[in-house]
């Protein structure tokens, strides 16, 4: 809770203000959840301090939410160039994510006075650190990011430049993105939705159902 407190200060997520004339504040709350890593080992425990947007009624408190998510295949494209061409990839993910403009109310069980209003990684945002490093910038996920290249000096130092931005957290070479298990090795990129696939059926208590070969 602490360190999503400090990510939320360093990215200036919120300003302290009065309410404004026809806005209205919601309640916020934390969720917590523990990430595990494919061998279903447990990586992190992770807290996120969230806005109860469902208090808030469309028309009324917003008229419509929009969040870019990368597709699969642009996802699968990237991996097919880094295959052929033998890059490293790596994987970094961002400690706080807000996708649009709230108003909410302090949140009172610790001592941070608080009032998240707007996104602490933008796409503007991204855009604007890439262009001061001369680098492509069309393709970047607001959450979850790919990094390849072939020059581990330049991936330390985009690296080291998005981590003085921005709060990222450094998962390493990429292993699991949006669903996808990646497995590198001197033969190429293998993908795997093992993971996946178990989560559905776990989230859905059919894990433990047996198999029937039948028409769908």
């Amino acid at each position: 809770m602490e360190v999503e407190l400090l990510a939320f200060k360093q990215n200036q997520t919120w300003i302290i203000t009065n309410l404004p004339l026809g806005k209205e504040a919601i309640d916020c709350k934390y969720i917590y959840k523990t990430k595990f890593n494919v061998d279903g080992s447990v990586e992190r425990l992770k807290a996120r301090l969230v806005a109860k947007g469902f208090t808030q009624q469309e028309s009324v408190d917003y008229t419509k939410t929009f969040s870019p998510v990368a597709k699969l295949v642009t996802v699968r494209i990237l991996l097919s160039i880094a295959a052929v061409k033998d890059w490293s990839l790596f994987n970094l993910t961002s400690l706080t994510h807000f996708s649009m403009e709230i108003w909410m109310r302090r949140f009172i069980c610790v001592n941070h006075s608080i009032t998240p209003k707007g996104a602490p990684i933008k796409y503007a945002s991204f855009s604007k650190a890439f262009m001061a490093l001369n680098k492509l910038h069309d393709n970047v996920y607001v959450d979850d990011i790919i990094i390849a290249g072939n020059c581990s000096f330049s991936i330390a130092s985009l690296k080291c430049f998005l981590n003085t931005q921005f709060k990222l957290k450094d998962l390493g070479c990429l292993r699991y993105f949006l669903g996808l298990e990646v497995a590198k090795s001197s033969k190429g990129i293998h993908l795997c939705q093992r993971k996946y696939a178990l989560d559905i059926l776990v989230d859905s208590m059919t894990l433990g159902s047996k198999p029937l070969k039948l028409p769908l």
